[in-house]
């Protein structure tokens, strides 16, 4: 059968799609991926005409077609369903990805197949199904109208034996993408050139496990944990030697210069895992590469191997220093004091790109917590590069029942589909929050002494300058002043 793929999106990662892509075709599918590649954080955007037009020819030959959906790209995703559907209502059309797993019934009200979780058996199982003519209203992980009724099926268990699956479908003989306004046929140059890059280097992204130890509160993983209680180990890993396989495989076929491992926590590993990496990682691909950790999982003498063979740049969630905020908001449980003993480690690295994120935006958050963040990050060596994320209410989360149940998403479209996850949100700070962006603003110029920096932001965050800064005059010129001069600076900007 010839299957059709169309991701909105605004970099051309796509793991998931890519390896449910090469499932079809092992079984001998025909699978078409198209890539509308949108303006990163352009949430609300409108796709012409035109464009709606081109993909349709593009998809129209399809026995079934498939649209990733995370839930800012929501709105892309309903105007590319509308446009097929105007024109030929009897092509089958499944919604996947992060969106429909957590907010299914939302889904529903625009296609009639709906797939929660873990697609790689179940759309294999779909599309079948349809090329045989046999009924899908039972498919596992699928929910499926039929009348005037949704069949609510259940999610089978999940994949134990990640090395099964094959690698990501990297062939470009068979993609598309969303170029200025026309659509135009993928090639090697293009792929790299809207991937993330690491630094100045083009990346290849690997999972080289599934699943995530933690349960934030805001964070998709929360739901994902509940949607598959008893249905397996949720964390996963795939051996050493096929991650290492599917690197070689593309890396050497595409080009890419540098490897970003995607894994929730590459710490999960254990020591003779790391181990095993390295001595494979140096010998069969020695490019630089980056990972994600949690502090509870940061390991002293994982790390020291990983930076021996090509480690140079890490992703660790602070989120918050104080324990009250991490504990209780976010329900991420660790200490100050390992939060202490991964700065102290990478202090001492300044080599090793370390960059820390935090959340703001946060309407449940204490002054005197964000207070704590700020003074710390003020503190800091500035081999440390600090991320700012606003806090977004995902559906499936708890932050978002608690946000809805509060009365703050009053409307779904606007306080989340387009509510921005960039730093542009610096234009809706508060004072505290806006004294955050503007020291890190102030960090990346590196204009000031560490001493400076850390007395300034004492003074800044003190009792009184936060009460002249309640007067709406002072905050909003403030405000609009910053924002102006900071977002002006391209490289304030979320990469």
């Amino acid at each position: 059968m010839k299957v059709s793929f169309i991701v909105p999106c605004s970099n051309l990662t796509n793991y998931g799609v890519r390896t449910i892509s090469s499932c079809l075709k092992l079984k001998g599918h025909q699978v078409r991926l198209v890539f509308v590649l949108v303006e990163r954080n352009n949430f609300r955007g409108v796709l012409s005409q035109g464009i709606l037009n081109e993909l349709y020819e593009l998809v129209s030959a399809s026995g079934l077609i498939g649209i990733s959906v995370m839930t800012n790209f929501l709105g892309y995703a309903e105007q590319i369903t509308k446009a097929i559907n105007s024109k030929n209502k009897s092509i089958p059309i499944v919604w996947g990805g992060a969106h429909p797993t957590v907010d299914p019934e939302r889904c529903m009200q625009n296609v009639r197949i709906v797939c929660r979780g873990e697609g790689e058996r179940s759309i294999l199982e779909l599309v079948d199904c349809l090329e045989e003519s046999r009924p899908i209203e039972e498919i596992k992980n699928l929910w499926v109208y039929e009348g005037e009724k949704i069949h609510r099926n259940g999610v089978r268990g999940l994949i134990e034996n990640l090395d099964v699956l094959p690698d990501p479908d990297y062939d470009l003989s068979s993609q598309f993408i969303l170029k200025g306004q026309k659509f135009v046929p993928l090639d090697k140059n293009t792929l790299k050139d809207n991937m993330i890059k690491m630094g100045n280097k083009s990346r290849y992204s690997v999972f080289s496990s599934r699943g995530c130890p933690g349960k934030c509160h805001f964070c998709i993983n929360d739901s994902l944990k509940d949607l598959y209680q008893k249905k397996g180990l949720f964390v996963r890993k795939r051996s050493v030697k096929r991650v290492i396989q599917e690197l070689k495989n593309n890396i050497k076929t595409l080009g890419f210069e540098s490897v970003c491992i995607q894994d929730e926590d590459f710490m999960v590993r254990t020591f003779e895992e790391i181990k095993e990496f390295c001595e494979e990682y140096k010998k069969e691909i020695n490019l630089p590469f980056q990972c994600e950790f949690s502090p509870r999982t940061f390991d002293v003498n994982k790390v020291k191997q990983l930076i021996e063979v090509g480690l140079s740049r890490v992703q660790v969630g602070i989120q918050s220093v104080n324990e009250g905020t991490n504990y209780l908001l976010y329900n991420r449980k660790y200490s100050m004091e390992e939060i202490d003993r991964v700065v102290g480690f990478f202090s001492r690295y300044p080599e090793i790109i370390c960059n820390l994120h935090f959340l703001v935006h946060n309407p449940w958050e204490s002054e005197a917590s964000l207070i704590s963040s700020i003074r710390f990050v003020s503190k800091l060596s500035e081999v440390f590069n600090i991320k700012l994320y606003p806090l977004v209410f995902y559906p499936g989360t708890r932050l978002y029942d608690r946000a809805f149940s509060q009365g703050l998403i009053k409307d779904f479209f606007e306080d989340v589909v387009y509510k921005d996850w960039s730093q542009n949100r610096v234009k809706d700070s508060d004072y505290l929050t806006l004294i955050f962006y503007l020291l890190v603003f102030i960090r990346g110029r590196k204009v000031l002494y560490k001493k400076v920096v850390s007395f300034l932001f004492y003074i800044l965050t003190s009792s009184f300058v936060r009460t002249v800064f309640k007067f709406p005059f002072i905050l909003g010129f403030f405000r609009t002043l910053f924002s102006i001069i900071y977002l002006s600076k391209s490289e304030n900007r979320p990469r």
